[in-house]
Order: C-alpha cells, then structure tokens, then sequence
C-alpha cells in the first residue's frame, strides 16, 4: 500500500530516501519508491527538495571510501587469481600503471643528485630472483584472448555481486533471515535449509514457528 506524504511524515520519507540513494547512486526510482511504498510522483516531488541533495550528497562522500576500499578488496581477490583485467584496474587506480608518456626536462642540479642516489643504490647490491620464486605458469596464457574475455565476465560478475550485496532491499532481506533464525533458535526450531525455499515450504516454517511462539507464551 502506498504512503501519502503529509507534513508529519515528509521529513522522515524524504531522508530516508535521501540516505537509500547515497549508499547506492545507481539504484533507480523505480526501487526507491518499492523500497519506500511511495509513488513515483511523491519521490519527484521529494527530488525537487534542495535538503534532499544535501543529504543524499553527505551519506554518499561518508561512505564512498569504504565502498572503494571493498572494491579494492574483491578486485585484490581477482587479481591474485590470475585476472589481468582486475590487475589493470587496481595499477590504474592506485597510480601504477600511466597510459600516457609524460616528457620532463631536468635541470644539471636534478641530474646530480639522480646520479648520486643511483650510485648509493648500487652500494647496496643487487637482488637477484630464482624461477623458484615465481608462481606456476598459468596455460590459459596460451589463449589471451579468450582469457580476457573470461576475465571480464568474472570482472562484471564480481561488481554485479558486490552491487546486489550494498541494495538496500539485499540488506533488509538479510537481516529480517538473521531476525527469523534467531526467533527459530528461541523455540528450538531447526532453520530452514540453504537455498532458496519454496513459498509454500517457507509458509508451512512460518507457521511452525509462530505455533511454538504461542505454545512457549502459554497459549495452546
């Protein structure tokens, strides 16, 4: 059913909406309104709020840095596995990889003291590394064009997933399952098994636990 906004719940709707979209930028009004059981022309109206922007604009720079930081963390994770796409991606971002040649004209003093810092280096010896200390050669090298195109689909997997598990709707499911198993644990109810179940098993497990609910509040 949906909400009217009226002067009392406006306020709360619309920073609500405003910290539902600065957690995730690409979510569309479509799944604001569902998320918020407004109407489309209630979140336009919502949009035309200068407070709105504001908020939606601190939620979003809050949280920005620990959504790149888990970024990093999955693509770390591609990487390690041979994904030279995700590999590209952190080089570029973290300044290690520059696509463009940049010229540099060094004064005779910068030249000096290159020269000098080159030769203490050259002090400290040289490191030498065995084939040992390289990981196994990967056969799909074999093959680098059809190894990229696998990597960017696992690349796009990856961000999909990553995506799907910042939604608001994705967060709120989870933590009303993690509600249900401790409600079930309560009363002593075995969880429902992994996956997802059927309507009709999930409905006969609701109706199981709010029959032990009752029976353990005294009610039979």
């Amino acid at each position: 059913m949906k909400k009217h906004l009226t002067k009392v719940n406006y306020n709360e709707i619309r920073d609500n909406a405003a910290k539902i979209v600065g957690l995730n930028p690409a979510i569309t009004d479509r799944e604001v309104c569902e998320i918020l059981s407004i109407s489309r022309t209630g979140f336009t109206k919502i949009k035309q709020d200068r407070i709105f922007h504001e908020k939606m604009e601190d939620v979003f720079e809050k949280n920005i840095t620990r959504d790149l930081l888990l970024v990093d963390v999955a693509m770390i994770s591609e990487a390690q596995k041979g994904n030279v796409q995700a590999a590209r991606y952190l080089a570029e971002r973290h300044g290690k990889f520059i696509k463009k040649y940049q010229i540099e004209v060094k004064s005779p003093y910068e030249l000096f003291a290159k020269e000098i810092e080159t030769a203490e280096y050259e002090e400290l010896g040289e490191y030498h590394v065995s084939k040992a200390d390289l990981p196994p050669r990967d056969a799909r090298n074999d093959k680098p064009l059809t190894r990229a195109i696998e990597e960017k689909k696992q690349l796009n997997s990856t961000l999909k997933k990553f995506k799907r598990e910042k939604h608001p709707q994705f967060i709120a499911d989870r933590q009303d399952r993690a509600a249900l198993r401790e409600r079930a644990k309560a009363v002593g109810l075995k969880p429902m098994s992994r996956g997802k179940p059927t309507k009709d098993k999930r409905d006969r497990w609701i109706s199981e636990l709010l029959r032990l609910e009752e029976e353990k509040r005294g009610y039979k």
